[in-house]
């Protein structure tokens, strides 16, 4: 019953995200044609066919890094905001990261091995980090963390883990581990 509920939350969550990225998309869309600072970086590493990625940025000092290997594999990052930073490693197949970082000093570092491992994550506010990294199959992390000086640590291996991380505040630590960690 437990594993039921959790999976309709975290679908119902999913669809809410994703409404959220595509609405995300479109604004990012029309600033397209805005300039952008020129200290922003952002790269992208694709090293295989049917890899999607995309990285949309507007503010200043940004960084944001995308490395996929595998099929299928699918990323998003949107950010907005002053010296915020992502980078993001997927091999593997059909794996997803869809991210959106708004505010300032924010980080996140994301590792998505295996195959249909899914991460959706929002970060609002300053001085916030999120690491997660998820190794196997049919994994999925949902993260949504607003306020100030806030830290999530995602560590899933195996199949068919489920989390899910709310903190609204600040100064507020979460750490989930599932399954075995590999040294």
């Amino acid at each position: 019953m437990e594993t039921n509920l959790m999976q309709a939350v975290f679908k119902a969550g999913h669809f809410a995200w994703r409404q959220a990225i595509s609405r995300l998309f479109l604004l990012a869309m029309l600033f397209a044609g805005l300039p952008v600072w020129a200290d922003d970086l952002s790269s992208l590493d694709e090293l295989a066919q049917g890899d999607n990625a995309s990285i949309m940025q507007l503010g200043d000092a940004l960084q944001a890094d995308i490395t996929q290997s595998g099929e299928a594999n699918r990323a998003l990052f949107t950010q907005f905001g002053v010296a915020n930073s992502a980078e993001l490693q997927q091999q593997g197949i059909g794996n997803q990261a869809y991210l959106l970082q708004q505010g300032e000093a924010i980080e996140a570092s994301l590792l998505q091995v295996g195959v249909n491992n899914s991460l959706i994550a929002s970060q609002l506010g300053a001085n916030l980090s999120l690491v997660a990294e998820q190794r196997g199959s049919d994994n999925q992390a949902y993260v949504q963390q607003s306020g100030y000086d806030n830290e999530v640590s995602i560590y899933q291996n195996g199949s068919g883990h489920g989390v899910i991380v709310t903190q609204w505040g600040n100064a507020q630590r979460a750490s989930v581990t599932q399954g075995y960690r590999q040294q």
